[in-house]
């Protein structure tokens, strides 16, 4: 009798829906981030909701609904129902946002925070992470020689700058060229609307003649303007020849 119980109740388990959260952190832009798993073998189609919690504060509780299509032509909203054994949700909230380089903080998803599915497992539903807030680090990677023409007459300087951190960085200006009384080469700077962690962006800068060189200062982040992770890298000095 107890193993024909026990078979029913296995039965009724493998139908059903079994929601975990698989990953939670936030992102290079400072994000909370989370993706949602039904690992179930039955589908979703009750609304049912997603709490996300910051630093022991809960800063949004998603609604899971049949609604919220963006229309005919656009992909559905990702907490649109059903939710099918198998699929993955991934969820950005870009209204829940910590600084950049803000030191360590700690997320906590609970998915179908009201107990209103019921499912395979319910001791499954809850993720918790911390650690450290990604920061960028702005650098000049490399300045070396760049001809202007295939008989190698005339040349200007390569430079490269990279985000070497593991945050996104914001608008940014790079100055480039001799050094003026400020300390910041002359003539306008050049403005970036951003940097992708571990991307790269390549400027050139003034002119020479062989056997003349070029003297090249360079000057990223003016006016100290992105956080970063390390602030004594962002100028540098070199003469090309």
């Amino acid at each position: 009798m107890h193993a024909i119980l026990f078979s029913i109740v296995l039965a009724a388990q493998a139908g059903r829906p079994d929601l975990v959260i698989t990953a939670a952190g936030i992102n290079a832009d400072g994000h909370f981030t989370f993706t949602l798993m039904n690992r179930g073998d039955g589908g979703v189609g009750t609304p049912f909701k997603v709490d996300a919690w910051l630093d022991g504060y809960l800063r949004k509780t998603l609604p899971f609904e049949t609604r919220g299509d963006l229309g005919a032509i656009a992909r559905p909203l990702p907490t649109r129902l059903p939710v099918a054994p198998g699929e993955r949700r991934n969820l950005t909230l870009t209204d829940v946002k910590v600084d950049l380089c803000s030191g360590n903080h700690a997320v906590k998803v609970v998915a179908d925070s009201g107990g209103t599915i019921s499912e395979a497992s319910e001791n499954n539903n809850e993720l918790t992470w911390s650690g450290p807030t990604p920061c960028p680090d702005l650098a000049i990677k490399s300045i070396t020689k760049h001809w202007q023409n295939s008989m190698h007459t005339e040349f200007t300087a390569e430079i490269v700058i990279i985000n070497q951190g593991n945050g996104n960085a914001g608008p940014f200006g790079v100055a480039a060229g001799g050094t003026s009384i400020t300390g910041i080469p002359s003539g306008a700077p050049m403005m970036y609307d951003g940097l992708r962690a571990g991307e790269t962006v390549t400027l050139h800068a003034g002119n020479a003649y062989v056997p003349d060189g070029i003297s090249v200062h360079v000057v990223v982040d003016i006016g100290n303007v992105i956080k970063e992770s390390n602030e004594n890298n962002n100028v540098a000095d070199k003469s090309i020849h």
